[in-house]
C-alpha cells in the first residue's frame, strides 16, 4: 500500500530574486483554473501581514468562502473553541485548516486545492519558528 503524500513545495532563495513574483504568478494561474484555495502574502511593512497569527485566520476565511462544507466544519470548530484566534500558529493550522479539511472529505477525493503562503521571512522571526518544523 502506497503512503499518501501531502505535496509541499518550498521556494527559497536570496532576497529580491523573484520569489514573490513566482508566487503571484502561481496564484493567478491556479485561480484562473479554479484550483486556488487560499493565499497569504506576508510583508514586513504591513502590520496585518507581518503578524503570523493572521495567516491561518485569513486562509481559513478564504477556504470557507470557496468550500461550503469547509465553512460548516470551520463554524463547528469556532463554536467549540472560541479563542482559537489567539492560539499558537501550529494550533491554528491544525484546528482551522487541517481538521476542517479532513472533515470535509476533500483529502480523500481526487480534487486538489492550492494554498500559497509567501514571504514568511516578512513575519517576526520568533513567530515563524513556532510554525516551521525544527
Amino acid at each position: 500500500m502506497m503512503k499518501k503524500t501531502r505535496p509541499v513545495y518550498w521556494l527559497n532563495g536570496l532576497a529580491s530574486t523573484g520569489k514573490t513574483t513566482v508566487a503571484k504568478t502561481i496564484v493567478h494561474f491556479a485561480a484562473d483554473r479554479g484550483q486556488l484555495g487560499a493565499s497569504f502574502f506576508c510583508s514586513r511593512g504591513v502590520v496585518d501581514r507581518s503578524d503570523i497569527t493572521f495567516i491561518f485566520l485569513t486562509l481559513a476565511f478564504q477556504l470557507s468562502e470557496l468550500l461550503a462544507q469547509f465553512r460548516v466544519e470551520l463554524i463547528k470548530t469556532i463554536q467549540k473553541r472560541r479563542d482559537v484566534g489567539y492560539a499558537l500558529p501550529s494550533e491554528q493550522f491544525q484546528e482551522l485548516i487541517v481538521e476542517p479539511l479532513r472533515n470535509t472529505g476533500l483529502h480523500a477525493s481526487a480534487q486538489s486545492i492550492l494554498i500559497v503562503i509567501d514571504a514568511l521571512d516578512g513575519c517576526k522571526e520568533e513567530e515563524v519558528s513556532l510554525l516551521l518544523p525544527a
